[in-house]
């Protein structure tokens, strides 16, 4: 009996504390709660999710509130964690997960067509390395097969074209390049100045060379290139010069030939008229002293 009274004189105790604004220690944590705006002793907060908050309604009022037992906050917990996962998905959750296994699939096509690329080109770019154009060739082909607007396998493929003599073939991939890359891709110009170049059309040369410059000033090559279509195209200007200038002559020369044949042919036929007159005379001049005697 002694225990029971000492326990309803406790809780007699902390009654009155409440009742006079009195912050009782917490049993559980040893610190004084929060008070309210009010001055009176704030609710406890949930200690975790899941804790139904009217289960604390059956308090009396001013009894000391009790610490949350471990085992029934988990178990609440794992049982409203079992009750989400065994609801069915909604029909937006449904469109999203279906969405996703379409990219994801997507994805995984899409890997697998640049697997093949990539060994095409590095098939293709060892080839040209050691000399092999025309296998490099045929693997650029294949590479394009799968990737048919790739502009680095375009303007790769020039180079293996032009190598392997091929000149119209490297120009027309050098064009394709600049297309496809909506000439944003400046190694697609310097293919094809390289290919006006093999097809000595220096004025192309030297426009696609500049178009390289335009986009990266400080392009050795480019400048390079510049200066060596200048010099082509003025030998070839001389060249054309000196080509026309030759032609004239020679037609010049023939023309003279013939004055000088025809100059001839007149000369040795005034000189057979002459002849012949003459011997007209002498004929005439024989009969007629004949008929005298």
């Amino acid at each position: 009996k002694q225990p029971l009274r000492y326990s309803l004189e406790v809780s007699r105790e902390r009654q009155k504390a409440v009742e006079a604004d009195e912050a009782p220690l917490n049993e559980m944590t040893n610190t004084a709660p929060e008070a309210d705006g009010s001055g009176g002793i704030a609710a406890a907060a949930p200690v975790a999710e899941g804790i139904d908050a009217a289960a604390s309604s059956d308090r009396q009022e001013g009894e000391p509130k009790p610490a949350p037992d471990a085992t029934t906050t988990t178990t609440t917990s794992n049982t409203d964690e079992t009750t989400l996962l065994q609801q069915p998905p909604t029909v937006a959750a449904q469109q999203e997960q279906q969405q996703q296994q379409e990219e994801e699939a997507k994805q995984e096509e899409e890997e697998e067509w640049e697997i093949q690329r990539n060994a095409h080109k590095s098939a293709a770019d060892a080839a040209f390395r050691s000399g092999d154009y025309v296998t490099a060739i045929q693997q650029y082909t294949n590479a394009l097969s799968v990737d048919p607007t790739n502009p680095i396998l375009l303007s790769n493929r020039s180079a293996a074209h032009l190598s392997n003599g091929e000149k119209s073939k490297s120009l027309a991939d050098a064009r394709e390049c600049i297309r496809v890359s909506d000439g944003s891709f400046t190694k697609g110009y310097s293919r094809l100045a390289a290919a006006m170049m093999s097809l000595g059309r220096w004025g192309e040369a030297k426009a696609a060379y500049g178009k390289v410059l335009e986009r990266d000033a400080n392009n050795v090559a480019a400048r390079k290139g510049v200066e060596d279509c200048r010099s082509r195209e003025v030998a070839q200007n001389m060249a054309e010069v000196e080509r026309l200038k030759k032609i004239r002559e020679e037609k010049e020369a023939a023309a003279a030939e013939v004055a000088e044949k025809k100059r001839l042919e007149e000369e040795e036929e005034e000189a057979r008229r002459k002849e012949e007159e003459e011997k007209a005379k002498t004929d005439a001049s024989a009969h007629g002293g004949g008929g005298d005697d």
